[in-house]
This record gives C-alpha cells, structure tokens and sequence, in this order.
C-alpha cells in the first residue's frame, strides 16, 4: 500500500530472490519508489518496475548522466573533422596515435574522434570511412543521453530499467565492433603490402 513521506506518495517493493539473477535490477532487494501517481508502482512480471516513480535523487543522478554523455557530443561539435580520417584529437593538445607512428597501421580506436565530429554534423558517409565502430558510439551514446533525460524529466524509468546484462550487451558489441574493424583495415594493409613487394 502507498504511503505518504513528505507529502508524497511512495511504494514499497520487494523483488523476489530466486529465479533469473539476469533479471534482477540494479539496487536493493526491497526499499520505497516515488510513486508520481499513488498506487500506481508495482512489481511487473520478469523483475521490472512498471510505473515506478524516481526519487529526487535518482532523478538528479539521471541528469547528471544525461549531462555527462551529451559533454562528449558538444566536444565533438567543437573539433574540426580531420580531412586524413584520423587525428581530430590532436586539436585537443593529444599526441599523435603511436601504434600509427610506429607501424604504419591504423589502432582499433583511430579515427573515432574524427567519427563523432562528422556524426554530429550529420556527415554520415565520412564519420563512416573514418571510424564504423565509432560511428556506432556516438549514436549510442546520443541516444543514450536522450533516453536518460526523459526518464529524468518524465519521473519514471521508460520503458524499464537499464539491467546490467543489457549494459553488458552494448558494451561488448562496441568492442567487438571496433576490433573487428581493425581486423579488417589490417588485413587489407597487409594484402597492400604484399602487393607492393
């Protein structure tokens, strides 16, 4: 049953121990949610808030978040696009990438700067050729601070809470992602270098 703290309708919840620890949300076994509308937080199926309020906290944490994702695109907008695909960082004071330096061959990680400074142009088919992978992120990471700002806005987590194995997910696929565009770009040097014996 709801009950008023602060002239507030809160909601206790108790999340069941047993079953699928995937399914399982981040935090406490049992606590109060703030319950915009009374009587409306409750437990769904398969261990998800379903109309779960945010505390004040929570809601100010979500900004926060929010805020420290957007800081990465803005910084973006800020840098001028490298014509070579690569080294937009150095304009932030950065040293050169040393695995190119050293070996000729692009890192997992090059040009991903240069990515995101043409994704937040809308440069599409350059943020591509620069960097796929951090093409990726810097849509993930957009979408992800929209996301955050409305549940932050809005009081309630939409449509459930971010889990850990999801969290697990985008950040495995990022990596796979960027390792495997770097196979590919070091297999073709390769092939170009043999070719030019």
């Amino acid at each position: 049953m709801p009950k008023a703290l602060n002239g507030q309708a809160w909601t206790r919840y108790v999340w069941p121990m047993s079953g699928n620890p995937a399914n399982r949300p981040c935090g406490p076994a049992t606590g109060w949610v703030f319950s915009a509308r009374p009587g409306r937080a409750d437990a769904g199926g398969g261990g998800r808030i379903r109309g779960a309020g945010l505390t004040p906290a929570a809601r100010r944490g979500l900004l926060a978040a929010a805020a420290g994702l957007a800081l990465p695109l803005l910084l973006a907008g800020w840098l001028v696009p490298d014509p070579r695909g690569m080294g937009t960082h150095e304009q932030l004071g950065l040293p050169a990438c040393g695995f190119y330096t050293r070996f000729g061959v692009r890192c997992p990680t090059c040009g991903m700067t240069t990515a995101w400074a043409h994704m937040v142009r809308g440069q599409v088919g350059p943020a591509l050729r620069a960097s796929a992978a951090g093409s990726l992120l810097a849509v993930v990471d957009a979408a992800g601070a929209a996301w955050l700002l409305v549940c932050a806005m809005w009081g309630r987590w939409w449509p459930a809470p971010l889990r850990p194995t999801t969290m697990a997910w985008i950040a495995g696929t990022a990596v796979a992602a960027a390792l495997g565009e770097w196979a590919v770009r070091l297999v073709g040097h390769l092939v170009c270098s043999s070719g030019n014996l």
